[in-house]
């Protein structure tokens, strides 16, 4: 065997790269290492410590048991280890009886100890019951199993059975000081319980947390969603980088004020509630100076924007504000000259999505039209890669505007710009092939359009980068040839989609 093998960190890399750590041959690279851990001692650990490395399941692990503690069946995909996007035909599990003891348990740590995630892999594999989710989850026992532990995902172990136990309840009583990325799923079960109930998550459980990810299940997306509330206090957790909260989590105002002072904090998911007080904060701390990243579920869009303006961070570069109500001209104008704001402090800016509930009225309020002035103080963003906006009233945009805006911002890679209220554009083909000449980047691209009428010349150009493509247009017809048009204009696009509603009444 050659010398530079017997170094462990170059062996370790060369075992890693066989691995290989994206979608490629994976059934074949795991059976390689799996080769290699047999080959001799030297190989024998590096290679298990790849092989044992990052778990989608519990299984491996207890098929390490003598077979007379497991049986392997079938069970329904409301089962762990199920997949949403499949069919409901059953999947292969495992049922543990009879319970091993806290010693056969031990026995597994060889492996067991090797484990520093529980995440996604591309390995399918079984999963398993209830009973030894909660019989690993016990606090003498799982931190002695699993010593390296630093990523632990709930929902690969996610059961809609009635005897589920909540990832809360299984971490209250633990103190995990290793664990730095942990995500979980509060259940659907839990919630048609108590919904009045405030489950509470102490930090000392994992002191040394860096990503918190945290959802809501619902099992009918039409039902109406209950918020679940959740108790944190988060200056318990100093080092907290990334943290997402759904919608349908429910937070005090306490915690969030608690929650804006994280000095560290550099990705930002949360919903504030109404009653949350924005303008007022008597701390001398900086509100959030590490956010680079902010998705913010809001009542308003002025309420958005007037939090976006207590930020101090000097490098926040993706924004995106969800709002409940109908946002008029002039909160959008608000919001645009408060990125314009953000931009002076951080000229490399790069990404706005704006979202709201569509209201199933229709708006004739001019207040809500969306004329051109209202986006220039946008422009300045001259680093702008993502810009996606829906307007409640009408749009106003011409072939001379899309032109600024592609001279504006000549990175873009996604823009979609669309108003709720249908009228004849004045933006034509002409417009949106000039955007994509200036724009080589663009990817993505949503807009209104007057199709109608074809430029007389060929496209003259093709763009290799567009993938998808949805506009609107009226006085479309089937088999119209813009789509002819537009397939020749952009040859690689996977997603066209052209929408031709009525006409808008005179």
């Amino acid at each position: 065997m050659h010398a530079c093998l017997l170094v462990p960190d170059i062996l370790y890399l060369i075992i890693g790269f066989l691995k290989g750590d994206g979608y490629r041959s994976f059934f074949i690279s795991y059976k390689d290492v799996a080769r290699l851990a047999r080959t001799c001692k030297a190989f024998k650990d590096p290679a298990l410590d790849a092989l044992w490395r990052t778990q989608s399941s519990l299984s491996p692990l207890v098929m390490c048991l003598p077979s007379r503690f497991w049986t392997r069946g079938n069970r329904s995909r409301s089962a762990v280890g199920y997949d949403r996007g499949t069919s409901s035909s059953p999947v292969a599990s495992l049922t543990m009886q009879p319970q091993p003891s806290h010693e056969d348990w031990l026995a597994l740590k060889r492996y067991s100890r090797r484990i520093q995630a529980f995440d996604c892999t591309a390995l399918y594999l079984p999963g398993v019951c209830s009973n030894t989710l909660s019989a690993i989850f016990q606090p003498g026992l799982f931190h002695e199993l699993f010593p390296s532990l630093r990523g632990l995902d709930f929902n690969l172990f996610n059961n809609r059975e009635h005897l589920y136990v909540q990832p809360i309840m299984l971490l209250t009583p633990m103190r995990l000081p290793h664990l730095l990325h942990l995500a979980f799923t509060i259940s659907e079960h839990h919630r048609r319980q108590d919904p009045n109930e405030i489950l509470h998550f102490p930090p000392n459980c994992v002191p040394s947390l860096q990503t918190l990810r945290i959802d809501a299940a619902c099992d009918d997306a039409n039902q109406h969603i209950t918020p679940v509330r959740l108790a944190v206090n988060f200056g318990g957790f100093p080092y907290l980088r990334i943290l997402s909260l759904s919608d349908n989590v429910d937070v005090s105002p306490s915690d969030l004020r608690a929650l804006i002072h994280l000095q560290d904090l550099y990705e930002l998911t949360v919903a504030l509630p109404d009653d949350f007080d924005i303008d007022v904060h008597p701390s001398i701390q900086s509100i959030l100076p590490s956010l680079w990243d902010l998705d913010v579920t809001i009542g308003s869009l002025n309420r958005g924007t007037s939090f976006l303006s207590i930020v101090s961070s000097s490098r926040l570069g993706h924004v995106r504000i969800s709002h409940r109500l109908p946002a008029t001209q002039s909160d959008i104008y608000a919001l645009f000259q408060e990125i314009r704001r953000i931009h002076k402090r951080f000229p490399y800016f790069q990404g706005l999505v704006v979202e709201y509930s569509r209201p199933t009225t229709l708006a004739t309020d001019p207040s809500f039209d969306l004329p051109q002035s209202t986006l220039r103080p946008l422009l300045a963003c001259r680093y702008l890669r993502v810009f996606d906006l829906t307007s409640w009233g009408m749009l106003d945009i011409d072939d001379a505007f899309i032109v600024q805006i592609a001279l504006a911002w000549p990175y873009l890679e996604t823009f979609h710009l669309r108003g709720s209220q249908w009228k004849i554009s004045r933006a034509t083909l002409s417009g949106l092939r000039e955007l994509l000449r200036r724009c080589p980047r663009l990817s993505s691209l949503g807009m209104e359009v007057d199709a109608r009428v074809l430029p007389e010349e060929e496209p003259e150009m093709e763009t290799l980068t567009l993938r998808s493509l949805r506009i609107a247009s009226f006085g479309l017809y089937s088999n119209h040839p813009v789509e002819r048009y537009l397939r020749i204009l952009a040859p690689s696009l996977q997603t066209l989609l052209i929408e031709m509603p009525n006409p808008p009444p005179p």
